[in-house]
């Protein structure tokens, strides 16, 4: 039997990046995920810091660029413009981080430090691409563009923004009425303005084709 032997210690389960087929994700989600993270914080509870590793395909190469510490608690990483893209929230510094890593050079640098003040809480907050954003999307009914822009604007009832395309935001919204479909919807990026409905769901194939299907 022909296989390769992953060693993650102890990490076993792996998703592919988002924005990459050359690169697989995981996280050992000790303490959940990062919003769950915050809430044991706040109610003064330890914050086993959690660990995020790479795989890179087909070689099979582990990395973890940042290592993980108490107090401290990964978000999803994507990948963007040739490196991997890691969202890091410190507990202890009250600092939101947003870090480049570059295999190739073994180069890792600080593109975000926000002071945690700034947001109401890490609820879905995520680094979207592409180009890069961040944004937070507490289900209230607002969508909010952290950085590199600000900008919150109001978003429909079960509307989900979900990638950015350049000047555009794609976001996808489902009914139940008359029967379950859905719907693509492209608004003008950072502002939030909506400027096409379109019925059906987008995918993205692998050679980043977009199809909307429905």
């Amino acid at each position: 039997m022909n296989y390769k032997r992953i060693h993650t210690n102890g990490i076993e389960c792996l998703e592919k990046l988002q924005g990459t087929d050359e690169w697989y994700w995981g996280s050992d989600y000790c303490s959940g995920d990062l919003y769950e993270a915050e809430e044991l914080f706040q109610r003064h509870h330890t914050v086993s810091g959690n660990r995020l590793v790479f795989v890179k395909y087909p070689e099979g190469k582990v990395v973890e660029p940042v290592p993980g510490r108490e107090g401290q608690y990964f978000g999803t990483p994507v990948y963007d413009d040739g490196a991997i893209m890691i969202l890091l929230a410190d507990f202890h510094q009250n600092k939101i981080c947003v870090m480049r890593y570059e295999d190739d050079a073994q180069a890792l640098e600080c593109l975000l430090e926000m002071d945690r003040s700034e947001i109401s809480d890490c609820y879905n907050l995520l680094v979207r691409t592409s180009p890069l954003y961040l944004s937070r999307d507490g289900n209230e009914g607002e969508y909010e563009i952290l950085w590199p822009q600000r900008s919150t604007f109001q978003t429909e009832e079960n509307e989900t923004v979900f990638q950015r395309e350049g000047d555009y935001l794609i976001s996808t919204r489902w009914y139940e009425v008359p029967e379950y479909h859905e719907e693509t919807m492209i608004r003008r990026y950072p502002s939030g303005e909506l400027l096409e409905r379109i019925p059906g769901q987008m995918m993205e194939l692998p050679d980043r084709q977009k199809w909307i299907v429905g």
